[in-house]
């Protein structure tokens, strides 16, 4: 919300209209509404149904439902990422945004695990995975210009704050780089990783970003007779199996009671967090490595 009401005043313009698009239950949209603005959220789901008292369009955006209006603030969080062709959605949103109005979005941020080969970001099976600057590049491209652009303190987000542009973006090279050449060496770090733990039992902490790279690597961890365990805080996920691997869920406490030889810790934004957590019920006992310490060459 702090991110939107910046955007806001960056407009220097009454907002008097809201759309958001994907609303989910509708909680931003009664946020929006108590600060005085007529509201409407588009959610094909049924997630929105009665969870707030704000009016819900139960359909995919754009709909006949309204045409002929304009918007002062557009939101779309955590929607482009699934669009099959994002620029065909967003170039729908620019035709809804008054001259003056706003486009707040955010979308995951993929660009730790672009840049070091991680798989395990398609876990999401999302259409586009971004970085800040494709990101951008995108939305410019769909006729916007950028007020500002940032990385969340926390979560993995990228923030966008956008309006109506002017005249048409000039073109911008594109630099390709190497992702499959960035993949083959983080599949190379986390074989030799495997290579150095042959014969041992090592702990997997939030198994469901690893599973699509330790499935690739199914046979070495077979031959190195390595005993694989994963734990996660989730308690939904505790007791559960992914899959592909026949091993269960443990919690934390499992973890402190009966610890692996080494802890691999699968996260980047809850990494920090899961280390305060653990605090130093594993010192000295266990091998603790953070994935993205792993992946660029510093464990």
């Amino acid at each position: 919300m702090k991110f939107i009401d910046m955007s806001i005043s960056s407009t220097g313009t009454a907002t008097h209209t809201a759309l958001d698009i994907g609303c989910g239950t509708g909680y931003l949209l009664s946020l929006l509404k108590e600060k005085g603005m007529e509201v409407l959220g588009y959610e094909p789901g049924f997630a929105a149904i009665g969870k707030f008292p704000v009016p819900v369009e139960p359909a995919f955006f754009p709909s006949p439902a309204i045409a002929g209006r304009t918007f002062d603030l557009i939101a779309a969080f955590a929607l482009v990422e699934h669009i099959p062709d994002p620029r065909d959605l967003l170039r729908a949103m620019a035709r809804y945004l008054t001259p003056q109005g706003v486009a707040v979005l955010a979308v995951p941020d993929c660009e730790d695990q672009i840049s070091n080969g991680d798989l395990s970001m398609l876990i999401h099976e999302h259409y586009s995975y971004f970085t800040l600057e494709t990101f951008s590049r995108l939305v410019e491209s769909a006729g916007f210009e950028t007020i500002e652009v940032r990385k969340s303190g926390f979560g993995g987000m990228i923030y966008g704050a956008f309006r109506r542009a002017s005249s048409p973006p000039p073109r911008q090279p594109v630099a390709a780089d190497d992702l499959l050449g960035r993949v083959a060496a983080a599949h190379a770090r986390l074989r030799e990783y495997l290579e150095r733990h042959e014969g041992k039992e090592i702990g997997v902490y939030v198994p469901g970003r690893a599973v699509n790279s330790l499935y690739i690597l199914r046979d070495e961890i077979k031959t190195a007779d390595i005993t694989l365990r994963f734990f996660d805080d989730s308690d939904y996920l505790q007791g559960r199996f992914f899959p592909g691997f026949a091993t269960v869920v443990e919690s934390r406490a499992e973890l402190i009671a009966s610890p692996p030889d080494a802890l691999l810790i699968y996260s980047y934004s809850f990494a920090d967090r899961i280390i305060a957590n653990l605090g130093t019920s594993l010192e000295g006992s266990v091998e603790v490595t953070l994935l993205a310490n792993l992946l660029d060459g510093r464990a």
